[in-house]
């Protein structure tokens, strides 16, 4: 059984997927793709590939058209009750992210710090130096490329954590960290934050953060000359009716200082999120009971002769849920 997700991304939350499988299904993954396991992310869209059968757990819809579940799906768990009703599945499937079992994996101690983090979206990094904005705001600052257990570290050692990245949230509030969600730029998914915030009995109410940019951070090659064009028609007044709006070349000094300011005003004036004791401990209960479910299937499909597979469309006991 093959893992599916995007590996090609430096973010954090896909590259919980190798990090996470590999130590809760040992000996089950492996390069096959007649079967692929679809867990962390949000991959439940048209990017699947058709012919293989899927194991979901986990995952969920947010980006793109929702796949089509038929027979050669077998869901076992999804992020939260929006991907279940996108999909036309039955409710009880929502879960949670399955990120939350990041718990049960082996952590050194790591002393607890003093300043709260700041975690942006991994695209959010490429368009600012949030790093110098975070440490003028009196913030530890956390990479979102950075190598995935430097990141739960980081995030279970933190006393709150402000999150741009869903799944900052996520592992933050699976280590009972609280964590206050920001939105500064529109690549930000609404849809897979309520999603699973809506799995634990929460509302997802991000603050706003001012959007940061910095065209050598963002921008290279023809990307880097389009946009310079536009912000050039833009100054000018001239907007072109086709494509996205332009953005700016660079913030400045002031805007800097503004960004500064939300950010080191939120300890105080938001609400920090967590999840209640009970939500969090019914949700992981009901991952691990379904995790053993998803060992006893893969050994039984591992277990029958190549000829089975041959004769039936999968060795798996196949349903939809």
């Amino acid at each position: 059984m093959k893992l599916h997700y995007c590996a090609d991304l430096a973010n954090f939350g896909d590259r919980l997927n190798p990090y996470i499988w590999s130590a809760l299904l040992p000996g089950v993954l492996d390069e096959d793709e007649r079967y692929l396991l679809v867990g962390i992310g949000t991959l439940l869209n048209g990017k699947v590939p058709r012919r293989p059968m899927k194991l979901v757990f986990g995952t969920g819809v947010g980006y793109g058209e929702p796949s089509r579940v038929d027979e050669r799906w077998r869901v076992y768990c999804l992020r939260g009750p929006l991907s279940a009703q996108a999909l036309g599945v039955d409710p009880a499937l929502a879960v949670t992210d399955p990120a939350i079992l990041v718990r049960h994996m082996p952590r050194p101690y790591v002393p607890t710090r003093n300043r709260p983090a700041f975690f942006p979206h991994y695209l959010s990094a490429r368009y600012a130096d949030w790093r110098a904005v975070a440490e003028m705001a009196g913030f530890d600052y956390i990479d979102p490329a950075a190598p995935v257990e430097q990141v739960i570290d980081a995030l279970g050692s933190a006393p709150l954590v402000i999150t741009e990245a869903l799944h900052g949230a996520v592992v933050a509030d699976a280590l009972r960290v609280p964590w206050v969600p920001v939105m500064a730029y529109r690549h930000i998914c609404r849809f897979k934050w309520a999603d699973w915030c809506a799995s634990l009995g929460l509302a997802y109410e991000p603050r706003a953060l001012s959007p940061l940019w910095d065209l050598d951070r963002y921008a290279r090659g023809t990307l880097r000359l389009k946009v310079q064009c536009k912000a050039a028609l833009a100054e000018r007044g001239v907007h072109l009716p086709w494509g996205s709006p332009a953005r700016p070349l660079y913030s400045g000094a002031e805007q800097i200082a503004r960004v500064v300011e939300q950010l080191a005003a939120l300890p105080l004036a938001a609400e920090p999120r967590l999840s209640t004791q009970a939500a969090s401990t019914d949700a992981s209960e009901r991952l691990e009971e379904l995790l053993v479910r998803l060992r006893a299937d893969a050994a039984a499909a591992a277990s029958r002769p190549a000829a089975a597979d041959r004769r039936t469309s999968s060795p798996w006991a196949w349903s939809v849920g």
